[in-house]
């Protein structure tokens, strides 16, 4: 039996690497899993649902002129503040993940720890929020349940890559977990 691995579209990739030169940016471009994937599949990946703005936003304006003009949270004064990267699979759960890695990169900072030492359950995020599906989730959603319940170790709630039952989680996961005092909007 023969499969055919469809290989990235040379022209996408030619158009990203010249947007890549075009900001003069330091990195560089190539294939990968996912842009092997044929589109249909690539887009069952991408389930975060941009939420309408509806004016009740907490929104945090910060003037061009206080930001830095470059921040690396891989490298920041020496330390790593991000975690590993995480293959959400088959699984359109990027919003469960984004809001996972950015509680494990707020807690690295303010603990002034070097990553990666956290590891966050996702499928607690996706099973028992109410933020979302596999299929598709809300990071507003996500983050209130982050802020308000907290997520456990992802030795709580291992990842498989599908939406499963709350029930399957480690019994007190409530009682252990990390939060988030709050979340806004950065204008």
């Amino acid at each position: 039996m023969f499969f055919i691995v469809p290989s990235v579209n040379s022209s996408e990739l030619d158009e990203i690497t010249k947007a890549i030169k075009g900001k003069n940016a330091r990195w560089s471009s190539k294939e990968t899993p996912i842009s092997k994937l044929m589109p249909d599949e690539r887009k069952r990946r991408l389930g975060a649902i941009i939420p309408p703005i509806t004016g009740k936003e907490k929104v945090v304006v910060v003037p061009e002129t206080i930001l830095p003009i470059r921040v690396d949270w891989r490298d920041y004064g020496g330390k790593r503040y991000v975690t590993s990267v995480k293959e959400q699979g088959d699984c359109g759960a990027c919003w469960a993940f984004a809001t996972s890695s950015a509680l494990e990169s707020s807690l690295l900072i303010s603990r002034n720890l070097e990553g990666p030492v956290l590891d966050l359950s996702e499928q607690t995020a996706i099973s028992c929020s109410g933020a979302g599906t596999c299929y598709s989730g809300l990071i507003d959603s996500a983050s209130d349940f982050i802020r308000d319940t907290g997520l456990p170790d992802e030795g709580c709630y291992p990842y498989t890559f599908s939406d499963n039952s709350c029930s399957n989680a480690c019994p007190d996961w409530q009682y252990n977990t990390y939060k988030i005092s709050d979340w806004y909007r950065v204008e």
